[in-house]
């Protein structure tokens, strides 16, 4: 989050929750302090452009 310039929690779960339900990412949070979540980029295709 601190390279992100996001300055609160709630724009960054709600930005990843949009982005998840986009199929642009995988997102698997870790609520664990010092452990990183898992971020995965999905392929985009031309037919994935035209779904959303």
């Amino acid at each position: 989050m601190k390279n992100s310039q996001v300055k609160s929690l709630s724009p960054y779960h709600r930005c990843m929750k949009d982005l998840v339900k986009k199929n642009i990412i995988t997102y698997s949070p870790s609520y664990h302090p010092k452990l990183g979540s898992e971020i995965g980029f999905l392929q985009i295709t031309e037919n994935s452009i035209l779904e959303s």
